[in-house]
Parts: C-alpha cells; sequence; structure tokens
C-alpha cells in the first residue's frame, strides 16, 4: 500500500468508527426481558382475565418512559380490594403499599378504588384498581411498571 492511501485511512478511518459507534449508541434499543421478568412475579386472581399487556424497551433515546411496561385484566364483578391486596402479597411485593386508602367508598370520587404503589427489583410499581361505571364493563386492574 503506498503512502498515499496509508494517509487517507489513518485519518479517515478513526472519525467513520466513531461517527458509527455514535450512531449505533444513538439508535441502541435493549429487550424487556428483565422488565417482564419482574411483572411475572404479579399473582393475579385466578378469575382475572389478561387482556391487555404492552411494553417499551430500554433506548438511548426514549419518547416516554422507558423501560415501561402495563398489563390490564378484567375481574369479576365481586372483586374486592381484599383481591387486589391479597394479590400483591402472593406476589411477595411488600415494598408495594396502599396509597390513600383502598375504599370502594371513593369509587364516586374519582372511579380508583385501590391505589398502590411501591418499588420492586429496582422499577416503579403502581398498580390501579378501578371500578366501572357502566355495568357492561367489569371492574379492572392496571400494572404499570418503570
Amino acid at each position: 500500500m503506498n503512502k498515499k492511501w496509508r494517509k487517507i485511512l489513518l485519518f479517515a478511518l478513526p472519525p467513520v468508527v466513531i461517527v458509527g459507534g455514535f450512531i449505533y449508541w444513538l439508535m441502541w434499543t435493549g429487550t424487556t426481558d428483565d422488565i417482564e421478568a419482574v411483572a411475572d412475579q404479579f399473582q393475579p386472581d385466578s378469575s382475572w382475565t389478561l387482556v391487555q399487556s404492552s411494553s417499551n424497551p430500554p433506548a438511548t433515546i426514549c419518547a416516554s418512559a422507558c423501560p415501561s411496561l402495563t398489563r390490564n385484566w378484567d375481574m369479576d364483578s365481586t372483586a374486592t380490594q381484599d383481591d387486589i391486596i391479597n394479590a400483591v402479597k402472593r406476589s411477595g411485593w411488600a415494598d408495594v403499599k396502599i396509597r390513600n386508602g383502598c375504599d370502594p367508598e371513593q369509587v364516586a370520587q374519582n372511579g380508583n378504588f385501590c391505589t398502590m404503589y411501591g418499588f420492586v427489583e429496582g422499577y416503579q410499581v403502581q398498580i390501579i384498581a378501578l371500578r366501572s361505571n357502566s355495568k357492561s364493563d367489569p371492574p379492572t386492574v392496571s400494572l404499570h411498571m418503570q
């Protein structure tokens, strides 16, 4: 290889490698395996029906919180605040606590009859139980993690 090409490679290659590495770093997206493994610890009642599950993987650039995960269950109409509390207890999530009470009487005010917050293995966890105002829609439980 002659000196001219050696100089071109010597000066051109490092910026190309740096720019390529920077672009890779900007575009990097991880997996949701870790957050899903923690979410899988949640033990809903056997009568609940999972109706939605979505997750956003970790990434260098995020439009919203990432990683994050949301799962929603429909409950039968007889579900109570104790069902929510027991699901959290079965999951072993001792740090997830009731916030602002867990009272069906509060339904008229905001629709939530139970809201719980905490941290599990470094992820912020929020569990919200909603009573439906419509007889055709069942009550729901939502698990949000980020």
